[in-house]
């Protein structure tokens, strides 16, 4: 809690009034937002990575929604799940690898209004996001077209499962289990199991649906690349009028490396 103690320290010096933290786990989004909500900030600190598999992307449209500006910090490089924060109104995203006095500087300028992230860069970003869903589409329409048993029979077979095996769980018989994965290897446009098995893997598709994953299967068809402005020199900003310091609250994990988690 050293770091979380520092920050604190550290915005109070800049001139915030209040500094306040909510620890999300183990509240809802709703929980979280009315906390926030409790303390009226003019500025939220929201941590990307929430613990348990949530990501703050969810609590950026409900939190700008009580007026106060969103700022991420991440330690991520994934283009597209910046991308993602700036889709849901996210002002500002910054790196956790900044060195702590700049850290501090940026934070504090952008909760105070003093920098907006420029159109071109914003359009860039989105632009980068809407080429990654559209070839994740393409990538993933094979695999939709499967049926419902289809699939089933399809996760088992990434499972590792033979086909007497698959028979023998699903309560099928072995006949119609084949007949099953000839259609499916003829749905996927392939002649075996094993390059079914790999293209489900390097495509990021799981249990017969498109899985969660933050490169959205654009990352094995070459569609995604670092940032060549690298996240940890933070997105080009353009001075906006001036704010009085006011009221940050922070949004983390009770043990993460964000700042007032």
């Amino acid at each position: 809690m050293l770091l979380t103690e520092s920050l604190k320290l550290a915005f109070q010096i800049e001139g915030f009034t209040e500094v306040g933290a909510v620890h999300v786990p183990p509240l809802t989004d709703a929980e979280v937002v009315e906390a926030v909500a409790a303390f009226d900030p003019e500025a939220v600190l929201l941590d990307l990575y929430l613990g348990g598999g949530r990501l703050g992307t969810e609590l950026i449209g409900p939190l700008r929604n009580l007026g106060a500006r969103v700022l991420m910090l991440t330690s991520s490089e994934d283009e597209i799940l910046l991308a993602e924060c700036v889709e849901h109104g996210a002002e500002g995203v910054f790196s956790k690898a900044r060195p702590f006095e700049d850290l501090i500087a940026l934070l504090r300028d952008a909760a105070m209004g003093h920098t907006l992230m420029q159109p071109g860069m914003r359009e860039e970003l989105l632009a980068g996001l809407r080429h990654s869903r559209a070839a994740g589409r393409v990538v993933s329409e094979p695999f939709e077209r499967l049926t419902k048993r289809e699939a089933a029979i399809f996760a088992a077979i990434i499972d590792g499962q033979a086909a007497d095996e698959i028979s023998a769980h699903q309560y099928l018989s072995e006949s119609t289990v084949r007949t099953h994965i000839r259609a499916i290897l003829r749905k996927l446009g392939v002649n075996s199991q094993h390059v079914a098995r790999m293209r489900a893997s390097s495509r990021c598709v799981w249990r017969g649906r498109r899985c969660r994953c933050r490169l959205h299967c654009a990352a094995s068809a070459g569609m995604m690349q670092a940032c060549p402005r690298s996240p940890s020199a933070t997105f080009p900003t353009t001075p906006a009028t001036s704010l009085p310091p006011g009221r940050l609250a922070a949004v983390g994990r009770s043990r993460s490396t964000c700042a007032l988690s």
